[in-house]
């Protein structure tokens, strides 16, 4: 829960700190969080139990790390090199290459990065597909909303992240009040399914709002219903994440869709910078990318469709699936 509301108010402190510090201190910021984050971790949280001695997949981690890093690098090369280029074509191959190396290596490691056994899962792998398509088209829609903000409407920095208030409220306030009871009352599969879809609704009424005479007033309902249904598909993503495995396996299920959402994100963001940059026109390349987040992102819901069903909470015991309402 948290993670949505900071992912959103992120936008919103990030437009006050370039105005009034500069842009560098959206990167400096992060050194004192972090080191409070440690000083907070250390005192807080429990012990790690005892753990089973294993070695460490540093090949597999070479080769994920390489695929998707040229995989992001071909993307946003790629308008600007031509796709024809090294730089564009040739690393989308090259990072192929490397992935398709990368199963290969972690079905055969004795201790793998990525356990194929548990990302072949039905619930997990229908996760991470979502989560991917999610956090890209997440990260396309902050960019469209920025990019319209101010190179095409001029606002300031600091305006440009008031804009964002009305999407951060609708998000704090779904994340911690509403995701909890439409859980215990739908179950995973259909509060994953409905948000997300709703999720790319509000993109669509955003993107509709982006005229050459709009503003905030115009963007308004689009942020409000953006922040409402993702603040709920965003807590909702990791709660599935964990659903049915295992107890000693919840970290594993955790960082494969950290990955798929990280992975996902840079991948999706380079895609719609090479859709707006591609266009002549400054807003009609911002639409052309607004309704292709919007329309992806329904998808990303209709997939959740292919999760396990699981009964409301409200009708059976608590089970791990709850507790990873608060990743």
């Amino acid at each position: 829960m948290a993670g949505s509301a900071g992912l959103a108010a992120g936008s919103l402190l990030g437009g006050v700190l370039t105005n009034y510090l500069g842009w560098e201190w959206v990167f400096f910021v992060n050194v004192p969080l972090a080191f409070g984050c440690v000083l907070a971790g250390s005192r807080l949280l429990p012990a790690d139990p005892s753990r089973t001695a294993g070695g460490f997949d540093a090949l597999g981690a070479v080769l994920a790390t390489a695929g998707a890093a040229l995989l992001v690098f071909g993307l946003a090369s790629g308008p600007e090199a031509g796709w024809a280029s090294v730089r564009g074509t040739g690393a989308l191959a090259a990072g192929v290459v490397m992935l398709v190396l990368l199963l290969i290596v972690e079905a055969r490691a004795r201790d793998p990065l990525i356990p194929l056994r548990l990302a072949r899962g039905r619930n997990l792998a229908t996760t991470m597909i979502v989560i991917a398509v999610f956090q890209g088209t997440l990260g396309g829609g902050f960019y469209i909303l920025t990019t319209y903000l101010q190179p095409v409407l001029g606002y300031s920095s600091l305006r440009a992240g008031l804009t964002f208030l009305p999407l951060t409220l609708a998000c704090m306030v779904a994340a911690i009040k509403v995701t909890p009871p439409l859980l215990n009352r739908w179950g995973i599969r259909a509060t994953l399914a409905v948000s997300t879809v709703g999720t790319g609704v509000g993109i669509a009424v955003m993107v509709a709002g982006t005229s050459a005479e709009g503003g905030f007033w115009t963007l308004l309902p689009g942020s409000v219903v953006w922040g409402l249904f993702g603040g709920v598909a965003f807590v909702t993503l990791f709660a599935s994440a964990g659903s049915g495995v295992a107890p000693h396996e919840q970290g594993v299920a955790s960082g494969l869709a950290s990955t798929a959402k990280e992975v996902g994100g840079a991948l999706g963001l380079a895609v719609f910078v090479a859709i707006v940059t591609g266009s002549p026109h400054p807003l009609h390349g911002l639409h052309a990318a607004g309704w292709t987040a919007a329309a992806a992102t329904v998808v990303g819901g209709l997939i959740a469709l292919a999760l396990k069903p699981s009964q409301p909470a409200a009708e059976t015991p608590r089970t791990p699936v709850l507790e990873g309402t608060s990743a």
